[in-house]
This record gives structure tokens, sequence and C-alpha cells, in this order.
């Protein structure tokens, strides 16, 4: 299986492993470490070199601490980079189980890519070395990911396809466009109340004055936006139905005129926002052959994700708390 112990390469080597997956996350590039309904989590492991072991049906798989460092440093959250660590863990699993295996002439396609941006063999075995790695492990390592790379082409092709009756209503709905203008005031679901109060009674007072009209919209957004939209005033463009969190969209869509601001604050998973509706039309420009083209692929990446989430309520996963700086709670 994948040698998790070596899995964190540097970028150097970035090359030899893609993002193959597409794991069981939500929204935002990552599902949420505190409402874990899909691996088991067991007793929290002390050694200072291990960030998390993997264990399933599959067998075992280590993740040090040094691989989780790198992984962090990219920018994931400790609870994804261990998230991910599963994925892999049973995708390469079930990839072997299936007996697949990568086509012959695309692994050596890709060692010769690897080797090509190194000016000689003696300068990459160097730097391998100094990742404690061979080339033997490192083309393992590959045949690995395209193994599960073609586990993933599986999954796509068995999701099934989109009917006309499917293309219509997507058609219907896209047709249908608004656009506004919103004011975010963040604050987290599992905030303590009072604070949550705090937020609501500060969101409260713009939305009185939006409402009056006598204070621009825009120049309120810029003011108290907590999103990457309150410098342009909290323009969010022209959207469809099924791009937003259903609360803001049923508030959005509800506003009447260009102009109407919601009567209450919405409340989403993000926090408390304030919307103005400032435009409506009916747009065509989506033709039935990319509707359906982009219908498919959802159907496909929901697939995927419901085959690595399966795969992955069979794992168990221990983590070092102290090395990784989470805590990741039992399935709910």
């Amino acid at each position: 299986m994948l040698s998790m112990q070596r899995a964190g390469l540097p970028a150097l080597l970035g090359l030899l492993i893609a993002a193959l997956l597409v794991t069981a996350c939500g929204g935002d590039g990552g599902s949420d470490a505190n409402d874990n309904d899909t691996y088991s989590v067991g007793e929290p492991i002390a050694d200072e070199n291990i960030a998390a072991v993997v264990s399933s049906p599959y067998g075992s798989d280590t993740l040090d601490a040094t691989s989780f460092q790198q992984g962090a440093q990219q920018g994931q959250p400790p609870s994804n980079v261990i998230e991910s660590f599963i994925a892999q863990h049973v995708m390469a699993g079930e990839a072997e189980e299936r007996g697949l295996e990568p086509d012959e002439e695309a692994v050596q396609q890709q060692l010769q890519q690897l080797r090509q941006n190194f000016p000689d063999e003696e300068t990459l075995n160097e730097i391998l070395a100094q990742q404690g790695m061979t080339m033997d492990e490192v083309e393992e390592e590959m045949r690995s990911m395209m193994r599960m790379q073609t586990l993933q082409e599986e999954m796509l092709a068995s999701a099934d396809e989109i009917s006309e009756e499917e293309v219509q209503t997507y058609l219907d709905e896209q047709s249908d466009q608004i656009s506004a203008q919103h004011i975010l005031f963040r604050v987290d679901e599992e905030a303590p109340e009072e604070e949550r109060a705090e937020v609501r009674d500060r969101a409260q007072a713009v939305l009185d004055s939006a409402r009056t009209g006598e204070v621009d919209f825009a120049e309120l957004a810029r003011r108290h936006g907590e999103d990457g939209t309150a410098q342009q005033g909290g323009d969010l463009g022209f959207f469809s139905r099924g791009r937003m969190v259903p609360a803001f969209e049923e508030a959005a869509f509800a506003l009447a005129d260009s102009g109407d601001v919601t009567e209450e604050l919405v409340e989403t998973q993000f926090g408390f926002h304030i919307i103005r509706l400032t435009g409506r039309r009916t747009d065509d420009s989506v033709s039935p052959e990319q509707a359906r083209a982009m219908l498919q692929q959802e159907r496909q990446q929901e697939v995927v994700m419901e085959e690595v989430e399966r795969l992955m309520s069979q794992a168990t996963v221990r983590v070092n708390e102290d090395v990784t700086g989470t805590t990741l709670p039992p399935n709910n």
C-alpha cells in the first residue's frame, strides 16, 4: 500500500504526487472535523514522531510528523491533512484489492518527466537520499497514486446518465437570475451564545441603517463587511438558484424589487447577512449540451464522494494531538 511515511514529498518532487482524490469534504475545500460521521476515531497516540495511524480491513498506514507538517504548511487545516491521509489509505487499499494496475508506459513517462527536472541522475538520487528515499520507492509511490487514479476513473464511470428532465429543470433554474449585494458579519456556529448575541446586535444596527435608505449600502458593506466582497461594496454579481447556501438563496430570491433589503438578518453557517437586491434577469446563455455536461460532472463528483465516504467508514484513525494540534471527535 501507499507508504504514508513517505507521502509528504517537497515541492521539487511535486509533479510525482498529483491531487487525485475528491475526498469526503464539503464546501470551502474541507470537511468540518467537529461533525465527523465518516471514519472512526480511536485512542490518541503519544509518539512524537507520529502524527496519525489509520487502520482498516486494508491494513494500516502511518503518517509521520514531518509529512504532516509539510501538508499543514501548504495551508490545509490539520483535520483536512488527516482526512486526506485516511482517504488515500482506503483508496490505495481498494485499488489493490480490485487488482488495478497502472499502464506501464504511463508509469515510465511520469518517471522520465521527473528525471527531466534534474540536471542528471546523480543529482536526483542525492535529493531523494535527503528525503530518505530511493528511485525504486519513488516508482512504487507513483504506481500507488496511479492505481488510485484508475480507481477514481472507475467510480466516475459508474455515475448514471443525466436525463432530459434533469437538463430542462436545470435550464429553468439557471434562467432566473438575480444580482445582489450583501454584508456578512462572521461568527462561528459553535461560538458561545454571548458572542453570537454581540455579533447579532452589531449586525442588526447596520440592518436598521441599511433599511432607512439614507446610507449608501456599498459604503456600509465596505465599512462592516467581513468577507472578500466587502471592498467591492458587497457586490455578488448575478447568480442563479443552487449557487448560494439555502437560507441565503431563499431570502435573496424572495426580494421583489431592485433596492429592496431583507427585513431581518439572514443567518447561515458563515454568520449573519444583510442582503440587498440590485437586479433580476432571464439568462438563456447556457445550452442544453453545456447543462448536461455540468450536471454530469456534478453527479460524478457526488458518486466519488459517496464511495470514498463508504470506504472511509471502515477506517479507524488514532491521532497525536500534540503533533497535529487537533482533536478529532468520535462518530456522531
